[in-house]
């Protein structure tokens, strides 16, 4: 029911002038259910009223479904013993009455309460019981609901396939009854179960047309889940990027809404942990802490119970050992008081880790033993592999490998199986480590074998064969050639030195050779060296196995170089991943990095450019390009920071700088002998900015709370997307800094600036993004092409991968339509479109251009902090045409409705 003020006052009105028993019962019932949903503070006390009044009001099925209601809020609120009297009470009314209506709600609550308690057989026979009872009465809502339920139990048992094929089931019933909120939820489950599955394409698809669906129709709910859901996809996929710019679309139409509900909370508690896997401390200690304050003002036990362990793993990262005691003690709290199984598994590994950071390892050991019995009730999980593969890790560390060896490999089973790249790389890289003691060939051979399961792009495929090949075989320096181009890279490769090709393997002390062909087609080369020589050779049936294995992503990467070879001219020297284009201003940057990379290491360079331009791009092309390409590259985020916080990922801790604190290098540290990328160096304090400044003049760090002097030996590459010099000029940032920082300045075009190089942007993103999903698509277009030429990106080249991406999975042939964009795209008109197209445009769909023209200034304007001139810049727009757009919208200068 849609709690609307107009219905609510009419059901108030309604209850006010009931005069009889019956008459107050129905309007009391017809109020509480109205607000059952939305306001539960406010419907219990009607629906308690109702459950004491209905059998003297002649209405006893009216108790039946109050009860069902009140034990639905009990169940929400985790008093499961409170809500399964009150299922028992539908049940006597349900046997009373004989009204099997009544006992199908009855039957729903029951197994929800079986399901909460992890009693699954039960539940399954409850809603099982259920569907019958829906499919007998016609009670199709019932029985749509039970299906979803059957599929979510069978979910929790590990019976992914049965899950599936409810979930499929409900989607056609709700296909059927044209229920389009209910498809878009039944896609939404449909790519949950697909993703648990490994099956990620599939998932991915799942997902965005559920997505997709929602858009369309203005729903709020199933779109935060499949926002939230492919997130968390991504970052079980270790593409942080992605999973970021979903949990963030979830956190800002939540704050667009005004609300701060449910949904807002776990997206930013998500986001917290996305910042923490991608290794930004900073940010998920700003970002988890906030969430667990909103977790804990709402009284969200459950929330709370992962929020506080995820706390405690960074508190653990960050050396705060006692802290983590105290918030992994409280987690267990929660997870045991509610009897979450997965938390408790969660919380049992999390305090197995701390006892290995103190330094107890039979205690971490018997510790990880109990989180595994946990957690091996729920199946073969995630979070179970991970508990294996941190036992089995510490193992190695003891020196106990013969019982190290079997969790490893079960943990490697289940990563693979779920596509989680990061855990999968660590736990196959440790069984190659135990392997290739005894048997090199074999770990070679068996780590091919598992980089090939995990369906990663091209790109990523050959970058991870290189790696392992320059570990098995140790060689220092490697790199995979396509058309003469370096596709992937390892250390310091001489490119210079190598051997004319030819159609044979070379291998001499120092260097391996490598035609890869297919089919009798040459397709690429695999360069690798050596500092020292070496007399040991690859056996040629291992040579075999290495381009077979290289054959297929060489290809594919192949057609990626045919695009770029449209590019501006091959820049000698640069290693720059991606495709440039043809504008000048990005080509005369590009032309700069080589001879500034091989020059003096410590010079400081500053990028300029606006979000999304490709700044972090540039930097590592600069890193790559040069001397330091074999070394550490250290990105940190500068942005809304609390300045303790960064100060102590800068420049790392000391061993007793408060209680419970050990020693953790910083940022800085960990990049020497590389390079440290700053980016949003704009945000940063003044305080901060000095001790930067003394960094870079010094060349040495002391850690926060230490008196000791550390050389470090970086190159440090800032970007920003403010103005500097104004901030400078305002006395918000240090001249000195800016002049130090200034030493090389790349300035990056937006996207509007370079619109010639969209076509060849977009057929580049097409290729890549279709490889990766597997997707037919080939091309876009005419329309959406001409659309793209009059957008104004405002998100830059980044929210133009972004568009084609989701374009390429929701396309239902090999070209990408209008349909498949963004609501931003489809609703978007050109900046100077005329007053006669805009009449002539049907009504509804000139509102929604005018909504989507509004959103677009206000984001611009928001982007820009208030700025009207930079968000002037941002929107592409004519001074006079923006000012004339502001006044339409009635929006001021600063962003806000006037």
């Amino acid at each position: 029911a849609t709690d609307t003020p107009d219905k609510l006052q009419a059901l108030r009105a309604q209850l006010a002038a009931a005069t009889t028993p019956a008459e107050r019962a129905e309007a009391t019932l017809l109020l509480a259910e109205q607000l059952w949903l939305s306001d539960p503070v406010a419907a219990k006390p009607l629906l308690e009223q109702v459950v004491a009044e209905a059998d003297a009001a002649g209405r006893i099925k009216d108790r039946g479904r109050a009860a069902y209601m009140l034990g639905e809020l009990l169940r929400r609120a985790g008093d499961l013993e409170g809500a399964e009297r009150y299922a028992h009470m539908v049940f006597e009314v349900a046997d009373a009455t004989g009204d099997r209506r009544v006992r199908a709600d009855g039957l729903n609550l029951s197994g929800i309460i079986h399901r909460e308690r992890s009693q699954f057989r039960s539940a399954l026979d409850c809603f099982q019981e259920f569907l019958e009872v829906s499919r007998q009465i016609g009670f199709e809502q019932g029985e749509r609901i039970a299906l979803n339920e059957l599929a979510g139990v069978h979910g929790l048992r590990g019976e992914l396939d049965q899950a599936l094929a409810h979930y499929h089931l409900c989607l056609e019933a709700n296909t059927k009854a044209g229920h389009t909120r209910g498809r878009a939820i039944s896609l939404y489950n449909i790519g949950w179960a697909l993703a648990a599955m490994g099956r990620w394409t599939e998932a991915t698809q799942s997902f965005h047309r559920s997505i997709a669906l929602c858009e369309e129709h203005s729903f709020s709910d199933p779109l935060a889940s499949a926002r939230m859901a492919l997130g968390e996809l991504s970052l079980k996929r270790s593409d942080y990027e992605n999973a970021v710019l979903m949990f963030r679309a979830v956190i800002e139409e939540e704050r667009r809404k005004q609300q701060s509900g449910r949904i807002y909370r776990e997206a930013l508690s998500n986001l917290g942990w996305t910042h923490f896997r991608g290794g930004d401390l900073a940010q998920a200690e700003e970002v988890l802490s906030e969430a667990a304050r909103l977790i804990e003002a709402a009284e969200d036990r459950r929330g709370l119970a992962t929020v506080l362990r995820r706390r405690a793993e960074l508190a653990l990262a960050r050396g705060r050992l006692d802290a983590a005691g105290d918030l992994v003690a409280q987690a267990e709290q929660h997870a045991a008081d509610l009897r979450l199984t997965r938390e408790h598994g969660e919380t049992l590994r999390v305090r197995a880790l701390l006892s290995a950071a103190h330094g107890e390892s039979n205690q971490a050991l018997e510790f990880f033993a109990r989180s595994e019995n946990v957690l091996e009730s729920l199946g073969d999980t995630y979070e179970l592999a991970l508990t294996r593969l941190q036992r089995g890790r510490l193992l190695l560390e003891l020196g106990r490998s013969e019982e190290a060896l079997p969790l490893l490999r079960t943990a490697a089973r289940t990563f693979h199986r779920l596509s989680t790249v990061t855990e999968a790389e660590e736990a196959s890289r440790l069984l190659y480590q135990l392997e290739a003691r005894t048997d090199p060939a074999a770990a070679l051979a068996q780590g091919l074998l598992f980089l090939h399961s995990m369906g990663l792009s091209p790109e990523s495929f050959v970058e991870r064969v290189l790696g392992l090949l320059c570990d098995n075989l140790r060689f220092e320096h490697g790199a995979v050639l396509v058309n003469a181009h370096a596709v992937a890279f390892r250390g310091s490769p001489d490119l210079t030195s190598l051997p004319r090709p030819r159609s044979l393997p070379v291998q001499t002390d120092l260097a391996l050779f490598l035609p890869v062909r297919q089919d009798g087609r040459l397709l690429g080369f695999l360069w690798l060296s050596r500092v020292k020589p070496l007399a040991a050779r690859v056996e040629a049936g291992h040579l075999v196995l290495v381009s077979r294995t290289l054959a297929s992503p060489l290809a594919e990467l192949g057609k990626l170089e045919q695009i770029e070879e449209s590019r501006a001219a091959p820049i000698p020297g640069l290693r720059f991943s991606g495709v440039v284009g043809r504008s000048r201003e990005v080509v005369d940057v590009l032309r700069k990095v080589p001879r500034i990379a091989e020059g003096p290491g410590t010079m400081s360079v500053l990028i300029r450019g606006e979000t999304g331009t490709g700044k972090e791009l540039m930097a590592r092309a600069l890193h790559d390009s040069g001397p330091r390409a074999g070394h550490p590259f250290v990105a940190v985020n500068c942005t809304a920071v609390p300045e303790s916080l960064l100060e102590a990922e800068f420049f790392g801790v000391e061993k007793g700088a408060a209680t419970g604190v050990v020693a953790r290098p910083g940022k800085f540290e960990l990049a020497h002998t590389g390079t440290i990328f700053l980016d949003e160096i704009g945000d940063m304090s003044p305080s901060l900015q000095a001790k930067l400044l003394r960094v870079i003049e010094d060349k040495v760090i002391t850690r926060v709370g230490g008196a000791k002097e550390t050389p470090v030996d970086v190159r440090v590459v800032a970007a920003t997307n403010m103005d500097l010099d104004v901030r400078a000029r305002d006395g918000r940032f240090r001249t000195d800094l800016l002049f130090r920082l200034n030493t090389i300045q790349f300035d990056l075009p937006p996207l509007r600036r370079r619109r010639e190089d969209i076509p060849i942007l977009t057929e580049y993103f097409i290729a890549r993004t279709a490889q990766e999903y597997k997707r037919p698509v080939r091309r876009a277009g005419e329309e959406v092409m001409a659309l793209f030429a009059e957008y104004s990106w405002p998100g830059n080249i980044r929210q133009l991968k972004h568009a084609i991406q989701r374009a390429v999975v929701l396309a239902d042939g090999d070209m990408i339509e209008v349909s498949d964009l963004p609501p931003e795209l489809k609703q978007a008109q050109p900046p100077a479109a005329s007053a006669s197209s805009l009449k002539s445009m049907p009504a509804a769909r000139r509102k929604a251009a005018d909504a989507a023209e509004r959103a677009m200034l206000v984001e611009a304007l928001s982007r820009a902090k208030g700025n009207a001139t930079e968000a002037m810049k941002l929107t592409g727009y004519s001074r006079t045409h923006f000012y004339r757009l502001l006044r339409k919208h009635q929006i001021s200068a600063s962003g806000t409705a006037e």
